[in-house]
């Protein structure tokens, strides 16, 4: 893993994303700009680590500290989205265990 593996991202499942988009599409907004987001970031380290553990397997995560970890958090303000009554769904364990079952089923 590049750097210390404790920058924090902000992910968010691919069904929440397109939802959000057609939810504003049908709503009258005064913004040219809406941040569409979960409103939760975790390091990269625990993310790794959550996968490993849904996916019940023990890897040995190695930290490669002579590569940069990048902006040390990107999180969006979700504030209007939320104003507008617009929240994800998908929680990031869900969307692992969506993303992998798709994955198998394709697989075969």
């Amino acid at each position: 893993m590049w750097g210390s593996g404790e920058a924090k991202r902000e992910l968010i499942y691919v069904d929440d994303l397109a939802d959000a988009c057609v939810f504003f599409m049908n709503k009258k907004t005064n913004h040219s700009l809406i941040n569409i987001g979960t409103g939760v970031d975790h390091s990269i380290k625990e993310y790794a680590n959550l996968i490993m553990k849904i996916l019940k397997i023990n890897l040995k995560i190695i930290l490669d500290k002579s590569k940069p970890d990048g902006m040390p958090k990107k999180i969006l303000n979700i504030s209007v989205a939320k104003k507008y009554g617009w929240s994800a769904k998908t929680s990031f364990k869900d969307g692992i265990i969506k993303t992998y079952s798709d994955f198998l089923v394709k697989e075969k």
